[in-house]
């Protein structure tokens, strides 16, 4: 088998469970039991130095995040129209009483549009958690201005509540004010990545906050992860699993880097094409 097909295998078939080294991996791959997974084994290493697995997990998720393109292109236009409803919601309301028309649709448009907003928002949320990128400056602007909108939805449909006999009028103030809340969490939290990120030259990505997770780590530790390491480097070369090439180029990659060491090397060969 041609060793530059090895660090394609970057993903289980199936959820196994981590070994506790890197050693642990390559022992199991040696004697036939698991696969080579290069992430795997850096996994398994990185157990010694817990502090670095949220920011690795990270660093692993937006390698395996699709690439631009149609769906991107789509997942934007809905992201964007989804920061449009704070702006929509009261003019709608106002509409319809201006209007004297019928305000059950409003109200359940309102409903439907400011869970969906909820949803959309908790989303982001929970991506940042995990390290996506910063919001831009300019979904920044647009998240502070819908606020007050957001509010004055939630104003609006109160009033309604209190003013006429809407049974639809209630839980679509709630739903707005539920909307308000957490657009003030969202924003909140990206405005603090947001400075949390600027010394360090705009926009951290998540392979920046693993480097300078690594740098700070105590040179013991260091030295125990690059022995960690190297032990099963060499286990993986006695066993045939890679040759002395990869095992040169694996053992030059710091700490955290061999997943997106073996993504680079995939899709190098992908480009090349078969030899």
């Amino acid at each position: 088998m041609n060793d530059a097909d090895r660090p394609a295998a970057t993903h289980g078939a199936a959820p196994r469970p981590v070994p506790s080294s890197a050693v642990g991996h390559a022992e199991a791959v040696a004697a036939g039991q698991d696969a080579l997974d290069w992430r795997r084994l850096e996994r398994a290493q990185l157990a010694a130095a817990p502090e670095l697995i949220e920011a690795w997990e990270a660093v692993n998720a937006e390698l395996d995040a699709p690439p631009p393109g149609r769906r991107s292109a789509w997942v934007g236009a809905g992201a964007f129209a989804l920061a449009l409803v704070p702006f929509v919601v009261p003019g709608m309301l106002i509409a319809a009483i201006r209007l004297d028309q019928s305000l059950t649709g409003p109200l359940a448009a309102t409903i439907a549009l400011s869970l969906a907003q909820v949803a959309g928002r908790l989303v982001q949320l929970r991506r940042a958690r995990r390290g996506a990128p910063v919001e831009s400056a300019t979904g920044l602007l647009l998240g502070a201005v819908a606020v007050p909108f957001s509010a004055l939805g939630a104003t609006f449909a109160a009033l309604i509540a209190l003013q006429r006999p809407e049974p639809l009028a209630w839980p679509a103030a709630f739903s707005a004010a539920a909307m308000t809340v957490v657009l003030v969490a969202w924003l909140v939290l990206e405005r603090r990545r947001a400075r949390t990120a600027a010394p360090h030259g705009g926009s951290e990505g998540a392979a920046d906050r693993l480097r300078r997770l690594v740098e700070a780590l105590p040179p013991e530790l260091r030295s125990r992860l690059d022995r960690d390491r190297e032990d099963a480097l060499d286990r993986l070369v006695a066993s045939g699993a890679i040759d002395e090439d990869t095992r040169r180029d694996a053992a030059a990659v710091p700490p955290g880097g061999l997943g997106r060491w073996a993504w680079a090397h995939e899709r190098s060969r992908a480009r090349r094409g078969p030899a």
